[in-house]
């Protein structure tokens, strides 16, 4: 079951979900901040910028209550939601590298998931092929930059967010999730 916190709650607000689906038998990966929120981290209607530190302390507040605090563990993580895609990385309808990074954002987030748990780390991709606004934020062009940052620091998972209206996977799925595979091969 993937949890996506919403940015006016509590860790807490989640706990009896997490609780009611373990109970089930199933696993949670909770998604602190997810792409619609990683340009306004917290609160909701907070500035549209969201800095690398705003987004460590978001997770950091969510780490701290799911990690070995008495209530349910996370699962799996997810450091990075569409982290590619290009409405997190606009500022003015320009490309930046700045205060809304993702790349730096997810790399860092990473690092420090890893150093309070052992529970794996996600990195979900918006399917981007040749739809992507910025070439910098297609799939293959983000993931294999990214790869090139994070070094040890890649994701144990890798997933696909697909919008079959916007970008069709169909056939090119194989190829696709080998290609994604090589560029992160812990995962």
């Amino acid at each position: 079951v993937r949890i996506v916190a919403s940015p006016d709650r509590q860790p807490s607000d989640y706990d009896q979900a997490i609780i009611a689906a373990h109970d089930r038998g199933l696993k949670v990966m909770l998604t602190p901040t997810d792409a619609s929120a990683a340009a306004a981290c917290v609160p909701a209607g907070a500035p549209t910028a969201c800095t690398t530190d705003d987004y460590l302390a978001r997770l950091t507040t969510y780490l701290d209550h799911f990690s070995g605090s008495g209530v349910p563990d996370v699962d799996a993580w997810e450091v990075g939601n569409e982290a590619n895609t290009d409405r997190i990385d606009t500022t003015h309808g320009t490309y930046t590298a700045g205060s809304a990074d993702m790349s730096t954002k997810v790399t860092t987030a990473t690092t420090l998931v890893r150093s309070r748990t052992s529970a794996p780390v996600v990195l979900t991709l918006d399917w981007q092929l040749a739809t992507a606004v910025h070439a910098a934020s297609s799939t293959f062009s983000w993931a294999h930059a990214q790869a090139a940052t994070s070094g040890v620091e890649s994701p144990d998972v890798v997933l696909l967010s697909t919008w079959l209206d916007r970008s069709p996977l169909g056939i090119g799925i194989l190829p696709a999730l080998e290609h994604l595979a090589s560029t992160f091969p812990g995962a």
